[in-house]
């Protein structure tokens, strides 16, 4: 218990993990926003598609769905929510109040086209919030130990994402008889023409190994996560997977939100040589 205590509150556990985390997790909101510029009004302003209903009228949601009740406040909500992304990108004493900003302004978000958003983005605005306290260059010992928790905080928010998708796909047949791909190739909202032509979708031995793959790297990441040795190319594996989803579904969203996720498992030496290319680390590093 003595030796826990010690590792928690003596240094950062992993400083260029947590910088690399930190740096992509307020990046993702910055490109979610250039991907969605074209329709932000369909979903945020005036010309909002979404309406909201079924929900209980409490002060809390109707705070987070402000955005369908007045639409005037779209852009006063939208550019804070930029600013406060983009002021987050950077490690000082004071990047708590941007960063629990961009938090608190991607709920609003979320909540008012909730049906356009998935999995992804909710990911993010939790390693937001955990990623608001991490201060990497701390000296205090109350910094030092936020950092800490942050960091044990999205590895465990991440093994989770995983346990509960593998516990949900053991439990149906689609994933276990290995057509889960196949078929969700073949919903025209994900895929494209090209895609569907091709003689790749009709391999049923293709098909089967994909989602099999898939099935056994979600089912394995909760164990594989916690073990060092081997587990730099088990997250290669990993990046190609949501590379797929991104290219070949087109849930770019969602594919980047987990790869960025995983700064927080990159081996320190490759996380500071990821830091180096980095303008805004290059000093503090040097």
């Amino acid at each position: 218990m003595e030796r826990l205590y010690s590792k928690i509150t003596d240094n950062s556990i992993a400083p260029q993990a947590m910088r690399l985390l930190s740096i992509l997790v307020y990046l993702w909101f910055i490109i979610n926003v250039i991907m969605t510029w074209n329709v932000k009004d369909m979903l945020w302003g005036v010309d909002n598609v979404f309406y909201r209903q079924g929900q209980t009228n409490t002060f809390i949601e109707n705070f987070f769905y402000q955005l369908i009740y007045d639409a005037t406040r779209f852009k006063l909500i939208f550019w804070t929510h930029i600013i406060s992304a983009f002021l987050s990108l950077f490690e000082k004493k004071w990047s708590l109040i941007p960063r629990l900003i961009t938090w608190l302004t991607a709920w609003m978000l979320f909540y008012s086209a909730i049906q356009a958003f998935n999995s992804g983005m909710m990911l993010m605005i939790m390693f937001a919030f955990y990623c608001s306290v991490v201060y990497t260059k701390a000296t205090s010992t109350y910094r030092i130990v936020l950092t800490n928790l942050a960091y044990y905080a999205c590895i465990i928010q991440l093994t989770l994402v995983y346990l509960v998708a593998a516990v949900y796909k053991i439990s149906g047949d689609q994933w276990l008889q290995g057509s889960a791909i196949y078929y969700t190739l073949h919903i025209a909202h994900f895929s494209a023409p090209y895609w569907l032509d091709s003689r790749m979708i009709h391999s049923s031995l293709m098909m089967k190994t994909m989602a099999w793959f898939g099935l056994g790297y979600q089912i394995l990441f909760p164990a594989m996560v916690w073990i060092k040795k081997g587990r730099n190319l088990f997250l290669l594996a990993g990046i190609a997977f949501h590379l797929f989803i991104g290219i070949f579904l087109h849930l770019w969203d969602f594919a980047l939100a987990m790869i960025f996720a995983y700064a927080v498992l990159t081996d320190e030496k490759l996380a500071g040589k990821i830091l180096s290319f980095l303008p805004s680390t290059k000093k503090a590093s040097a």
